[in-house]
């Protein structure tokens, strides 16, 4: 794994998922997790294990960039759920709308591939988070269930 940023932006959404990175990416040496809440979604005990929430609401993406780069953030990972219901009661401000409008397709890939792009623009990258949830993977061989015979498990 590649050392760890001193500096490390989490986007966080909903369920236990950017809990667990933060708690991870904490362990294996960040030194600094601002994190990008949302109002209804994210789960307030975030605010224990980064060293500082930025809580706004889901659509306000030029405040999402500007809380990464006002605390020197170049590099974040997204991780967690936004309801659907909030994907539809969404309020986007003017550069959430422009990057909308862009759009030919509207889907999830496209939505967050094109936020990728905007952080990007802002010399923000999004990146995996792999590297740090990898300790939470199961092991080869894990298996949940009765054991599998030799035929099944050389299918």
């Amino acid at each position: 794994m590649t050392p760890a940023p001193d500096v490390l932006g989490l986007i966080a959404g909903s369920r236990s998922l950017p809990l667990l990175f933060a708690r991870q990416a904490r362990a294996q040496g960040v030194k600094r997790l601002v994190a990008v809440a949302f109002e209804g979604e994210t789960d307030a005990a975030l605010a224990h294990l980064a060293d500082e929430v930025v809580w706004l609401r889901v659509g306000q993406l030029s405040r999402l960039i500007a809380a990464f780069k006002d605390r020197g953030v170049r590099q974040c990972v997204m991780l967690g759920q936004v309801a659907p219901r909030n994907l539809f009661d969404v309020r986007p401000d003017l550069r959430a709308v422009g990057l909308l409008m862009k759009l030919k397709t509207k889907n999830a890939h496209s939505i967050f591939g094109a936020i990728a792009e905007e952080l990007h623009k802002e010399g923000i990258e999004l990146i995996e988070p792999l590297p740090w949830l990898q300790p939470l993977m199961p092991s080869k061989g894990f298996s949940l269930g009765p054991s599998a015979g030799a035929a099944l498990q050389a299918d």
